[in-house]
């Protein structure tokens, strides 16, 4: 098997073990995230060493490579970290969708970001509409960024715990939706 099959089968195992973690025990465990961690580093150094690449260029290459996705996921980071401080993302889902983005390509990375978004925006309002609270949702999320705009401050989505929690949706499951439909998608 490849190194692109490899990398695949490792994604797709770590988004079932992160959806049974997410929707069992309501988080995803940072001893996956590592073992996430440590499994691409092993694969990019067993890459370098299968290939026999000795020389020195063709590691230097293969390195900047490495180093290249790295800083992309470091700003994955950055970027969803933000969210997670306004409330808008769990803390397991940004690192999850930071270590996806050293599995994925690019452009797979941004498709599978777009249909695990979108899967989980679905939900979302499907649970809304059978809770019955849609149109309270929808209006708090106006107050919500009149106030931002308004104030010129950002400040928690939700300030009440049990109000996030009734309103949260477990990303996992549409991760590995959008993982899956993304691997297709893109191929």
């Amino acid at each position: 098997m490849d190194k692109e099959g490899s990398y695949i089968i490792i994604f797709i195992c770590l988004l079932f073990m992160a959806c049974y973690f997410d929707y069992c025990q309501n988080r995803i465990p940072n001893g996956l995230i590592f073992v996430s961690l440590v499994g691409f580093l092993y694969f990019n150094l067993k890459k370098l060493n299968l290939l026999g690449l000795q020389n020195e260029q063709t590691q230097e290459f293969f390195t900047k490579h490495t180093l290249d996705l790295l800083l992309f996921s470091t700003i994955i980071f950055l970027v969803l970290y933000l969210f997670y401080k306004l409330g808008m993302l769990g803390a397991g889902d940004v690192k999850l969708y930071t270590v996806a983005s050293l599995y994925l390509a690019p452009n797979q990375f941004w498709c599978f970001l777009l249909c695990s978004l979108i899967i989980a925006a679905v939900i979302g309002v499907i649970r809304l509409v059978r809770l019955n609270n849609l149109r309270e949702r929808i209006a708090y999320f106006c107050a919500y960024i009149v106030e931002v705009v308004h104030s010129g401050k950002f400040f928690l989505y939700l300030s009440n715990k049990t109000e996030q929690r009734r309103a949260s949706v477990h990303l996992a499951g549409p991760m590995l939706v959008g993982g899956i439909l993304c691997i297709f998608i893109t191929k």
